[in-house]
């Protein structure tokens, strides 16, 4: 692990692997420690770079807080990176949108976990509001312990649905 100077940040970084650049970025609280399970397994086949987004862990703003995407760009410019994928988790996946919409032909493959890196989908989100007692009741079962058979409406809702993905901490078997 290594501290790169750019025009707008030092980033605290790590690289692993060869192959094509596989960018992690972590969510708001985490660093470049948040992928230690991901890495070994995926610098297998690809260079692994993993960063402290400004503001986390041992990176830092130069000049005054920009834009995560700013710092990204500048990344991606200082290692000559004609071709690269991102896997973002949380807030980690606004930057990463960003990015790919910069340099589109460059961005092979973009993975957001758990982000809606500010996409608006009215649709999900009116379903998602529409549904939210029923998920509500599965979440109070599940939290009582009781079986999610006692709310066959959230459970059979939850079958039905689009391919949106709810869940919580405790997998749900439907």
């Amino acid at each position: 692990m290594t501290l790169l100077d750019l025009s707008r940040a030092q980033v605290h970084h790590r690289i692993e692997g060869t192959g094509l650049p596989l960018l992690f970025l972590h969510g708001a609280g985490g660093n470049l420690f948040s992928w230690f399970q991901q890495i070994p397994y995926f610098s297998r086949e690809f260079m692994c770079a993993a960063i402290d987004q400004p503001g986390f862990g041992a990176s830092r703003w130069l000049n005054g807080p920009t834009e995560f995407a700013d710092v990204l760009d500048d990344y991606v410019g200082h290692f000559g990176w004609e071709r690269f994928a991102i896997v973002a988790h949380s807030l980690g996946g606004w930057a990463a949108l960003r990015l790919t919409l910069r340099r589109p032909h460059q961005a092979v493959a973009l993975v957001l976990s758990s982000s809606w890196a500010g996409i608006q989908v009215p649709e999900a989100l009116r379903e998602l509001e529409a549904r939210e007692p029923q998920l509500q009741a599965a979440r109070a079962a599940w939290v009582r312990q009781e079986p999610l058979a006692s709310c066959p409406v959230a459970v059979r809702g939850l079958r039905e649905s689009s391919p949106l993905c709810i869940g919580w901490h405790r997998p749900l078997l439907l």
